[in-house]
């Protein structure tokens, strides 16, 4: 505990003889030499064994990774030139998107213009009320 003659100040300059909370909690009943060695202890930890020689975090982390070489990016010959048109495409598209075919509509049209031919994909059937009917060809499949 603090003594009463200590003199602690305000921060305003007048003088105040009174005992801090610290002192009252935590070193009440304690001798003061036990309180020194407790200090002193904590603050010479690392004097006593003077500078740090083991890892650091950034000795094991960063500083240490061997640089590994990196493959060159490689753009098709066609998608950058310095003279004339930039042509660039993405892989996504020519790989996943699927291709169109041509409709087989068409053929139906040019049958129809043509006397009603068999097409590649249907034979004709009949005309009824005005309507032509067509069927698709046994042995071709439509929805491929």
């Amino acid at each position: 505990m603090k003594k009463p003659d200590t003199p602690l100040f305000n921060g305003y300059g007048e003088k105040q003889d009174c005992k801090t909370v610290y002192s009252e909690t935590f070193y009440e009943g304690v001798r003061p030499e036990d309180i020194r060695r407790a200090i002193r202890h904590e603050q010479q930890i690392l004097a006593e064994q003077g500078p740090l020689v083991d890892q650091t975090e950034y000795k094991s982390s960063y500083s240490t990774l061997s640089p590994e070489p990196h493959a060159a990016h490689k753009q098709p010959p066609s998608s950058l030139r310095l003279e004339g048109e930039q042509e660039m495409q993405s892989g996504y598209n020519m790989d996943f998107v699927p291709k169109l075919r041509p409709c087989p509509a068409g053929e139906l049209i040019e049958s129809v213009k043509k006397n009603h031919a068999t097409t590649e994909h249907f034979e004709f059937h009949r005309v009824h009320s005005g309507h032509h009917f067509y069927e698709p060809k046994p042995d071709v499949r439509l929805d491929d």
